[in-house]
């Protein structure tokens, strides 16, 4: 037994009624703070028990409402608009001050007619609407970013084997769903001497070679067949020389660059026909200039592909022990678009000839590179 003064008292609902206060405060503070958001405020002047949440569709004294949130003129319409279309502080007091003491229905309609009374005729400057799009001012340290040359996807092996297997996958289904059905009439079977005794057992036993004899001319049938497919499937000359063009011009499409070189003579017939026919095989543009006194000049212009082969052929391939000098590379950078329209030579008589030539293509500058590197 417990003395008096060993007498201990428990108080077992201080947690229950602390943890329903903790959570009564929180709720209260929550729906306060949403309610300001949304533009509502509690009736202060009602007691505690029967305050309740009142709808404010105009601007109280007890709350402020968060005024830097929707401001009078958005800063794209400032050019546009003349007169604001909002109301004045002094507007907001007055529709206040009318339907603060009335009931919620009828201060709504009161407050409707109120604005509508109230809100200025909105000008609109119409010499600032035009059909042009503005575009904002790129600010310090900002530029626009270059266009990137769109990259071909280059396959490994592995993946192109992959690619067709799923590709022959798809079409076979395809077929199988087509006999399934009936659409498409099923392929005769497809028998081998190796296979013929799972297939044709009953046959092979009675007339062994009449047996063979049929299953060696499907089979010679189908080789004839497939050899056929494969001749159709070939391209003529005139197709494969449209091919390769197709792909130039794609090329070209893509990335147009420029090449300058320098050629101490063209004066050999096989040299002219080398760089004439290999820049019409490669679709490339440009100019050929063979002056009179000192080295000629040769301008090409095209794809990536085309002016790395085309540098190659005159660079390594074409032999310049049968002329005066070797040829050498003076310039080559990408360009925007194309000057010329087809490539020639030209035998120039003078130099203000060909610098007449250049001029008209707007490439005058070539030439001067030319003085510049002798």
């Amino acid at each position: 037994k417990l003395d008096s003064s060993q007498k201990y008292t428990f108080d077992v609902n201080v947690q229950k009624y602390s943890k329903k206060n903790f959570k009564a405060n929180r709720y209260l503070q929550q729906s306060q703070s949403e309610v300001k958001s949304r533009g509502t405020f509690f009736d202060e002047n009602l007691p505690k028990k029967k305050r309740k949440l009142t709808k404010s569709f105009l601007f109280n004294d007890s709350v402020k409402l968060r005024a830097d949130t929707n401001p009078d003129v958005e800063w794209w319409d400032k050019p546009l608009v003349t007169q604001s279309c909002f109301l004045t502080e002094d507007n907001r007091e007055q529709i206040t001050s009318q339907v603060q003491n009335l009931p919620y229905t009828e201060a709504c309609s009161k407050a409707k007619c109120l604005l509508e009374d109230l809100l200025p005729e909105v000008h609109y400057n119409k010499e600032e609407i035009t059909a042009e799009v503005q575009e904002p001012s790129l600010g310090e340290g900002q530029t626009l970013s270059k266009a990137s040359h769109s990259q071909m996807m280059h396959l490994t092996p592995k993946e192109r084997k992959k690619l067709r297997r799923l590709k022959r996958q798809k079409s076979l289904n395809e077929l199988r769903e087509k006999i399934k059905l009936g659409l498409v009439e099923p392929p005769p079977e497809k028998v081998k001497l190796s296979t013929v005794m799972k297939v044709m057992a009953k046959e092979i036993a009675l007339d062994p070679s009449k047996t063979e004899q049929d299953i060696m001319e499907k089979y010679n049938q189908r080789i004839q067949q497939h050899f056929q497919r494969n001749e159709e499937k070939k391209l003529t000359k005139a197709q494969r020389q449209e091919r390769s063009l197709r792909k130039l011009r794609r090329d070209s499409a893509r990335e147009t660059r420029t090449a300058v070189f320098k050629m101490e003579s063209i004066s050999n017939g096989k040299t002219k026909f080398k760089l004439q026919k290999n820049a019409e095989q490669l679709a490339l543009v440009g100019v050929g200039l063979v002056l009179p006194e000192g080295p000629s000049l040769v301008v090409v212009e095209g794809g990536k592909r085309a002016i790395k082969f085309y540098k190659r052929l005159c660079l390594h391939r074409i032999d310049w022990t049968l002329e005066k000098g070797p040829c050498s590379l003076l310039w080559e950078a990408e360009i925007k678009d194309s000057s010329f329209k087809n490539f020639k030579l030209i035998d120039c008589e003078t130099e203000h000839h060909a610098r007449k030539i250049l001029s008209e293509h707007s490439v005058e500058s070539f030439l001067n590179l030319l003085k510049s590197g002798n």
